[in-house]
């Protein structure tokens, strides 16, 4: 069975089903914020770094953080394998408290998918804490979680416990891939 989480763009994987809508998220994102060329980019729990390397080839300048060593080193395989450079996109294997410990960046914006419901049942109550410093570093957050476990985030509570003040839910990513849906949520300051 040829199943892996996100696609992996390259003519020995075309065949293999994806667990995650990967590619149907990303054009939700692009159709909701626009080009990102020029625009600086966090793409935090990038797994193997779909979004990250998709966003590159866009002209963007991406920074992914990825807590799994293999993961992160798969990262950097995939930038290699599609002629990417070193330092764009630039991948960080980092716990996201540690990072937000920090960072000094500022973003165009961040993308936190299918990754919120961990760092809060690894982080309880203190997850908030993270939830407010990314605040501090974007006014455009596109997030992805799975309800059935939020471990207590919630959009709502997003609004009240960090600087952004405006929520938009983009709907479900159309896609056959395999896994439970989750609808895409955009972040605002405004």
């Amino acid at each position: 069975r040829n199943l892996i989480y996100q696609p992996i763009i390259h003519p020995a994987f075309k065949d293999w089903k994806t667990s995650r809508p990967s590619e149907a998220t990303l054009n939700l994102i692009l159709k909701s914020y626009g080009d990102v060329k020029g625009r600086k980019i966090l793409d935090i729990g990038c797994c193997i770094g779909y979004y990250s390397h998709m966003m590159v080839k866009m002209g963007a300048k991406v920074t992914g953080i990825e807590i799994k060593s293999k993961r992160y080193e798969f990262c950097r395989y995939l930038s290699k394998l599609y002629g990417l450079g070193e330092d764009n996109p630039q991948f960080i294997n980092v716990d996201i408290a540690n990072f937000a410990k920090s960072n000094k960046g500022k973003y165009d914006l961040v993308l936190f998918l299918n990754t919120v419901h961990w760092v809060f049942k690894q982080r309880g109550e203190e997850a908030w804490t993270i939830m407010r410093k990314i605040s501090e570093w974007t006014g455009n957050m596109y997030l992805t979680y799975e309800k059935s476990f939020a471990h207590g985030f919630s959009p709502e509570k997003c609004l009240g416990k960090t600087l952004f003040n405006r929520v938009e839910n983009l709907g479900f990513p159309k896609s056959r891939a395999r896994g439970s849906p989750r609808s895409v949520y955009l972040f605002r300051k405004e």
